[in-house]
This record gives structure tokens, sequence and C-alpha cells, in this order.
């Protein structure tokens, strides 16, 4: 069975628990088809992260009910529960419950604290080798007993096990027990993969991902121009009124997918779709204008038309309902559409590629 170490920035990523890859990695730990092994600094480290956030997040909603505008809210069904009291212990004592339990119903293997030879750690804190050649060398203790505690788990019980972090500490360790990489949603879709090969779904999938090609095309060109008709959208870049905006062009240029989940009747995939999109702003036309020194104001009699263009990523969640090969839905469902991500106009100049 493969043996797979989750560092604590995964966790941060996935945004702890609520992730649907991190979920999926769990329910296959859970169904013994991998084995999820985590040192004891770990969970500790991914319970100090939660309990760090979610009281910065309560302080943040503290803030946000002070002002005349958002008690408006109250009036609303939903508005009222803002206002709910919050217990900050309540919050963290809750995730810290769901979390272990979920070790535990998830079968993962806990490397608890144990007696370390601390030479080996100090030396390379002496040494500024890694995971102490960065700036603040203190801070990284916690990352250099974790890997002499995973390493030496490995000698010990005869186990080469794949770590899974962004740290730069972690990926540039180097040891003959363990493969270090950041791409733990690349090893997800690929054991997802031959997981659905064995059940004769894959080609299935593939099936629909073509013929479902030009679905997803207009979902996402659907989605770009309903939010690209925004003025507050260009404010950073343009500096002059937005008297009009039309969306010219929106083109799909590429799409690939990685499967997220699957279950007995459904599977998951996200799609990254490269594209191209196209806006002619209607603006005023400084080269046309008249400044007004005695009531400071400046006039401006045309317009003009600046067109901004820029190349992007999307990312489009789809359901696809396949039982078997016998057995599915030719359509995919859409779930959501770039979620979490907060669309920026990079530029106005024609330049720009």
């Amino acid at each position: 069975m493969e043996h797979i170490i989750l560092d604590t920035n995964i966790f941060l990523k996935e945004n702890f628990l609520e992730g649907k890859r991190i979920k999926e990695l769990l329910k296959l730990s859970e169904e013994e088809k991998i084995k999820i092994v985590l040192t004891k600094i770990t969970v500790e480290e991914v319970k100090n992260n939660y309990r760090k956030l979610s009281q910065q997040a309560l302080t943040n909603l503290a803030i946000f009910r002070k002002p005349f505008e958002s008690r408006v809210l109250r009036n609303n069904s939903i508005g009222k529960h803002l206002y709910d009291r919050i217990d900050k212990k309540e919050v963290e004592k809750e995730f810290n419950d769901e979390f272990d339990a979920i070790l535990i119903t998830s079968k993962v293997l806990i490397i608890d604290y144990s007696e370390l030879n601390i030479k080996n750690v100090f030396d390379k804190y002496f040494k500024q080798e890694y995971p102490f050649n960065g700036g603040d060398k203190k801070s990284e203790f916690p990352d250099a007993f974790a890997l002499e505690l995973i390493e030496r788990w490995c000698i010990e019980n005869n186990q080469k096990c794949t770590i899974f972090s962004s740290d730069k500490d972690f990926l540039n360790f180097k040891s003959r027990h363990l493969n270090i990489t950041k791409d733990y949603d690349v090893y997800l879709d690929e054991k997802l993969k031959y997981l659905l090969t064995q059940e004769h779904r894959i080609q299935i999938l593939q099936q629909l991902f073509n013929q479902n090609a030009q679905f997803i095309d207009e979902e996402i060109e659907q989605w770009y121009r309903y939010t690209l008709d925004d003025f507050s959208l260009y404010y950073s870049v343009i500096w002059f009124e937005i008297h009009d905006i039309e969306i010219t062009e929106v083109t799909v240029t590429d799409k690939t997918y990685q499967i997220v989940s699957i279950e007995d009747e459904s599977i998951e995939i996200e799609v990254e779709v490269e594209l191209t999109f196209k806006v002619e702003l209607t603006i005023d036309d400084e080269d046309y204008s008249h400044y007004d020194n005695e009531d400071k104001v400046t006039y401006y009699f045309e317009t003009k038309i600046e067109e901004i263009e820029q190349k992007t990523t999307a990312k489009i969640s789809l359901l696809a309902y396949i039982t078997d090969e016998n057995d599915y839905d030719e359509k995919f469902e859409v779930l959501e559409i770039n979620k979490d991500i907060e669309l920026k106009i990079e530029t106005t100049h024609d330049d720009y590629f």
C-alpha cells in the first residue's frame, strides 16, 4: 500500500477539511487504498493554524458587524445569523474534535513524538542547511523535527513515502527514503484514474469530456461575459469615466481536467481552461478636454475606445453521472465556476502579450 504524508500547508490550501481533494484523500485512506501518515507535529500545527485563522475571521466579523450599514442585515432571516454569539473556544474545540475523529475514521497513521537524536537537527541549524537556510531560521524547527521523525520512521519500517508539501524547505530536503513534491492534485488524479480504469468508467468519462467540449466552452464564455460586464472591475486600470462596456470576445484556447472525487454513480472533475477575452471600454478622451481653473473641473467633449485583451485561466467543476459503461448521462452537471477566484484586470496596454 502506498504511504503518503501531508504537510500542514496542504490542509491550509484545502481550507483544512473543506476542500474536495483533501476529503477524497481521506476517503481513500479510510478505504485502505492508500495510507495517510501524519506526524504529531503536523496534527498540532494544523490545529494551531485553524485556531489563529478562525480567531482572525471572528475578529473580522466583529468589525463587519459594527457599522450601521451592516446592521440593516438583521432585517433578513439569513443576515440575523451573522449576529449570533460565537464563542472562539467552541469554534476551536469543534474543529479539533472533528479533525481527531476524521483521522481515526480515515485510519491515518500518526507518528507520535519520540526521542530523537537532536544532533542531526542542530548540526543542520548551525551549518544553515535545509530547512535552516532561510530568513527566520528558528521558526523552521517544527519542520526540521517533523522531517527527522518521518525519515526515521521510514527507515525503521522499511518504507519509501511521498510527502506532499508546497513548503520549499520540504521540497529541497534530500532523502533516499522520501519523494517530496507539491503536486498532490496530480497524484490524486492519477490514483482515481487508475481506480476508474479498474471499473471501466474512465473511457466513458473521456468520451463525455470530448462530447461536452462545446458545452463547457459555452458555460465558461457565459460566465465571463456576465462577470466582465462590471464597471468596478476596471477602476484600477482606467482613470477616466467609463461610459460603456462591450465584451467583444471570449475564446477558449485549451482545456484539461483532473478527477477530484469518485462515487458509485458519479465522478467529479475540475477542468482548467485557458482562454483569451477582449473588452472595449468607452471612456472620456483626454485629447478633447478642457480644464476649468475657476471650477477646478475637467470637461470632456469626446469619448474613445480603450481595448483590454487578456489571457487567463479558469476552473469549472463538473459532475458526470456514470454508473458503468452501459449506464450514464450524456451531459455534465455544472457545480461551480471559478470558486474562490477573484477576476482581476491586469492591464490596458496593447503590448500585454
